[in-house]
């Protein structure tokens, strides 16, 4: 019996906040009490961790709790990147991989992360459970927005690669004059970002938001533009797709999986070469792609994705 679930928290603001906050919505939408916990917080909870009718789910370094948990699942939300978080760091994501392997189930937000983990750090993972989206971009909107934005959403970070489409989106701006490019972030490219833009008044940059802001931002976007070729999941790409925008990313990462279907009609990749040519091709292709193919949202309502939180912890299939 689950009478409760913990979750594991992360900073205010980012990707693991959004995760833990909207998954604990699914959980009370559907009748559980959840708590969302700081590591700190964790530690002084123990007869929890040790509580078997209380389920635990966990991101980041709260994966180094496991040995001394009971009933606890591990999320891997991607895998490390040398190039980006060191040998060390890199050291330690996998040591928390394996130590959740042994003392907990293993969920990964994607296939592609599945995969990786397996083949590149011989982790096993037991399911695939994608992120949950925010209930916000559920609700349906009165307004009619006119779509002149071209979307960057996310850090602003090497390994984003958000420098390569300032080239392209100058070339995409003369073609199509009644569109503007926004970057939403913050990170430390801002400066290249400036530079690497000019006296280009186009371009809009803007500092990372709220969620009903970003869902206001995301209702004016013709096409949402992404550079990471590994990203783990996308939940922007998710954000951006439920607001009825177009999707351009690179044929990689686990973003494919989110609307396999509506590749080529609402979703459009360019190649792992990162070539300019091709970037500035796709985004003109998605702006003027007119496909009214609908996305389905219903796998990633948060309710539906903590529903599968329980069945693995119940060990259903």
């Amino acid at each position: 019996m689950i009478k409760k679930v913990i979750i594991s928290g992360g900073r205010e603001v980012g990707g693991l906040s959004a995760f833990s906050n909207t998954l604990a919505k699914g959980f009370k939408e559907i009748g559980i009490e959840v708590e969302v916990l700081s590591f700190k917080n964790l530690l002084m909870r123990w007869s929890d961790l040790r509580d078997e009718n209380i389920l635990k789910i966990y991101s980041t370094s709260a994966v180094f709790l496991t040995p001394f948990s009971k009933n606890s699942i591990s999320v891997a939300h991607g895998f490390p990147r040398i190039d980006a978080q060191g040998y060390f760091k890199t050291f330690l994501i996998w040591f928390s991989y394996k130590l959740a392997e042994k003392f907990s189930k293993t969920v990964a937000v994607s296939y592609y992360v599945k995969t990786h983990l397996k083949a590149c750090f011989n982790v096993k993972v037991d399911r695939v459970i994608y992120n949950p989206i925010n209930s916000i971009f559920l609700k349906p909107e009165d307004k009619n927005y006119n779509r002149n934005y071209l979307t960057y959403i996310g850090r602003f970070h090497e390994v984003k690669n958000i420098l390569l489409f300032i080239e392209p989106l100058k070339e995409i701006l003369d073609k199509h004059p009644k569109y503007k490019a926004i970057f939403i972030g913050h990170g430390k490219l801002y400066y290249n970002l400036k530079e690497k833009i000019g006296n280009d008044n186009r371009f809009i940059i803007k500092n990372a938001m709220s969620q009903k802001d970003l869902k206001k931002i995301l209702q004016q976007t013709e096409v949402f533009f992404s550079g990471c070729e590994t990203e783990a999941f996308g939940l922007t790409y998710l954000e951006a797709l439920s607001c009825g925008a177009k999707v351009v990313m690179p044929n990689s990462g686990g973003g494919l999986e989110i609307a396999p279907k509506l590749i080529g009609k609402k979703v459009f990749t360019y190649s792992l070469s990162q070539n300019k040519d091709d970037i500035y091709q796709v985004i003109n292709k998605a702006i003027i792609n007119k496909s009214s193919t609908n996305f389905n949202i219903k796998p990633f309502i948060s309710k539906n994705i903590a529903n599968e939180y329980i069945s693995l912890a119940k060990g259903k299939k």
